[in-house]
């Protein structure tokens, strides 16, 4: 009798599924639950490679680019399948080098027109105490010479910072001072002594 009571106890499994596993037996209830992310949830793969069409690029500060040179560099960037976060990586990169490239001769120029002014100032002959006075004289010589015009090339060229010229100009002004400096056609001058000395009108 016991035995009958015993046998009546146990519990009944369903039957097993085709393929599935004994944990599947015991989790039916539970098919239709929606997954740990939730119903509409799921993660989305990430997106790879050349989009349809890029958008604008945006160039550093000081940089531009017309709509021709864009065009050319999103047609190589899709053809090498790059997303757009890549094609705008390699535009900062060589956007950064061309501005570079491009402030590198001035720079140097400017740091030429630094070293000549320093040359200059501290110059034995035309620098230290007497630089304002000799620089003075220059700019008397500059004026009677050619003004404004001469002025602004030694401007624009950078020349007046160099020192030979600026002893050049600063030499013109002293003899203009003294009187012995003359201005004039110096063939007519060579014509004037040649005359004098052999006796010419």
């Amino acid at each position: 009798m016991a035995n009958e009571t015993q046998g009546a106890m146990e519990p009944t499994l369903p039957d097993p599924k085709p393929g599935a596993t004994p944990l599947d037996n015991t989790t039916q209830a539970t098919d239709a639950a929606p997954s740990l992310l939730g119903e509409g949830q799921t993660q989305q793969p990430p997106v790879t490679g050349a989009p349809d069409q890029y958008a604008d690029f945006v160039m550093p500060e000081g940089v531009t680019a017309d709509d021709g040179m864009k065009g050319e560099f999103g047609a190589i960037a899709k053809e090498l399948n790059l997303t757009q976060e890549q094609a705008q990586k390699l535009v900062d990169f060589y956007a950064g080098k061309a501005a570079q490239a491009h402030q590198a001769p001035y720079q140097q120029w400017m740091e030429m027109q630094t070293k000549w002014r320093q040359e200059v100032e501290h110059d034995p002959e035309i620098g230290g105490a007497q630089l304002n006075q000799n620089l003075a004289q220059a700019k008397q010589a500059i004026e009677q010479l050619g003004g404004n015009p001469l002025r602004q090339a030694l401007n624009a060229t950078g020349a007046g910072n160099n020192p030979a010229i600026v002893k050049a100009f600063v030499k013109m002004g002293a003899m203009m001072a003294e009187g012995s400096f003359v201005k004039g056609n110096p063939n007519v001058e060579k014509t004037s002594r040649a005359d004098k000395r052999y006796g010419g009108t």
